[in-house]
């Protein structure tokens, strides 16, 4: 496989799997400002005047005559777990009767259809090329000369904008909605949802919805605004809850609005009774005929579809070794658990992300080698030199010893990630021969294509409940996020 530039990173290296009609929207997409990468460069400009408000999408929903108040709405804010959250409701109303389903969610791993589904599949090409269409005409007196660059739709308000049109396009009549990023000024929140989510709140993105993690939560629990909506939240912080229920109560201090904190030792049991109970929210707001709660173990197989590059388990052979891959597009510390010791990192990071917080994570888990690369050379990303020092200096001011993990620098990610299977094939019988592909979706993204086209892998479970080698190579189950 060719490892290609990740600039213009939603049509370079998809020239032969895209049809050109759909191609040529994209070109046109990628002409905007597109802040999931602008807001990453070095660039300290964009960063302190990067515009982050809903007037945009909103005025272009307005001209197409509000797509988004075609169906019912679940919108889902929080640092991590949102793409689990969706995955979970959407598999759940795509079995019911009389439910059709529209998901939207970012970033994608592979393919840019991935940021919508329609009954937990990805928007087939034409589909998505129309709605694309639409949104970007609909835009064409907005993007003129005349208009202030800052004023512009920007790509995610485009993209939002044809998500919306494609759902209704298809007869939705429930859509489940993460944020891109924030709450309350995202170009999603113009949907007003009855049923809101809350995962979590950390440090991120905090130079635009920040400083502090109490900014943070303002901002994400501001998507609860329509006058009777409820909010669901996994937030356990005393402190930022607090932060929760203030701002849900100041949208409009005469309207009722309800705030339910629920609790939960893991994050599974958070996201289950999260889902669960926004699911009861919509079947008494909306009167089900009936209401089964959800057999989750059913529904595994739904949920993975549906989250590609998130605690993904791969199997190879390698000079007559099974190999175990993790790819995991994990990319805060928070999101950094349950990873198997001993195993060959693979790393690449964005510019904005907490290498050093990250870097202390991946550590518990005493890794035997960390692979420095970089997703591309565009500006978004954390050249290769620069990660490696940071690495090193975390590592060094540890003082791990004997027990640090070696770390390398490699220009490609299909570089990296061949080094760090030679290695772990070539590890004595007791070592773990496991890679982990980690940091970056962008980054997950790559290795699941060359995984597919250059090493044979096969999706598995998680090593340690499969016989090594002989059964993990059989089954074609993925391991949920």
């Amino acid at each position: 496989m060719v490892w290609r530039s990740a600039g213009g990173v939603f049509t370079r290296g998809l020239e032969g799997a895209l049809p050109p009609r759909l191609l040529r929207l994209l070109a046109r997409l990628d002409e905007l400002v597109n802040w999931e990468r602008a807001r990453r460069a070095s660039d300290g400009f964009r960063q302190r005047h990067m515009r982050v408000d809903v007037k945009p999408a909103r005025e272009l929903l307005e001209v197409l005559g509000n797509p988004h108040q075609a169906y019912r709405a679940v919108h889902i804010a929080g640092t991590k777990g949102k793409g689990t959250l969706a995955a979970m409701l959407t598999a759940y109303l795509s079995t019911q009767q009389g439910v059709r389903v529209g998901t939207y969610t970012s970033p994608h791993v592979e393919r840019i259809n991935e940021r919508i589904r329609l009954q937990g599949e990805c928007i087939e090409d034409n589909a998505l090329a129309d709605a694309l269409e639409v949104a970007l005409d609909a835009a064409s007196p907005f993007l003129r000369d005349s208009v202030p660059l800052i004023e512009r739709p920007t790509w995610f308000d485009i993209m939002t904008t044809a998500g919306f049109v494609a759902m209704k396009e298809a007869g939705v009549n429930y859509a489940v909605v993460e944020c891109g990023m924030g709450g309350a000024k995202d170009s999603t929140n113009v949907l007003g949802a009855e049923v809101c989510l809350l995962t979590s709140v950390a440090l991120e993105h905090a130079e635009i919805i920040g400083p502090t993690l109490t900014d943070i939560a303002r901002e994400k629990a501001g998507i609860a605004w329509r006058p009777g909506c409820i909010l669901i939240s996994g937030v356990h912080q005393p402190e930022l809850q607090q932060v929760v229920q203030e701002t849900v109560e100041q949208q409009s201090p005469a309207a009722r609005r309800e705030v339910v904190f629920v609790g939960g030792n893991s994050w599974e049991e958070r996201n289950q009774m999260m889902s669960e109970r926004a699911l009861l929210e919509l079947s008494e707001r909306y009167h089900w005929e009936q209401y089964e709660r959800p057999v989750w173990s059913r529904l595994g197989p739904r949920i993975r579809q549906m989250l590609p590059g998130r605690m993904e388990w791969f199997a190879i052979q390698h000079r007559g070794r099974p190999v175990s891959i993790l790819v995991d597009g994990a990319h805060v510390p928070e999101t950094v658990h349950e990873l198997p010791s001993q195993a060959l990192i693979v790393l690449a990071m964005g510019r904005d992300k907490r290498v050093e917080a990250f870097t202390e994570a991946l550590l518990r888990f005493a890794p035997r080698a960390i692979l420095c690369t970089r997703v591309s050379d565009d500006a978004a990303y954390m050249p290769i030199g620069e990660l490696y020092r940071r690495v090193n200096q975390v590592i060094r001011q540890q003082a791990i010893g004997i027990q640090s993990p070696q770390v390398f620098a490699a220009d490609l990610p299909g570089e990296a990630l061949q080094r760090a299977i030679r290695t772990a094939a070539d590890a004595p019988q007791h070592k773990s021969p496991s890679v982990i592909c980690i940091g970056s979706l962008h980054l997950a993204g790559l290795v699941r294509r060359t995984l597919s086209s250059d090493w044979a892998a096969v999706p598995t479970g998680h090593p340690e409940t499969e016989e090594a080698g002989r059964t993990t190579v059989q089954t074609d189950e993925r391991a949920a996020a």
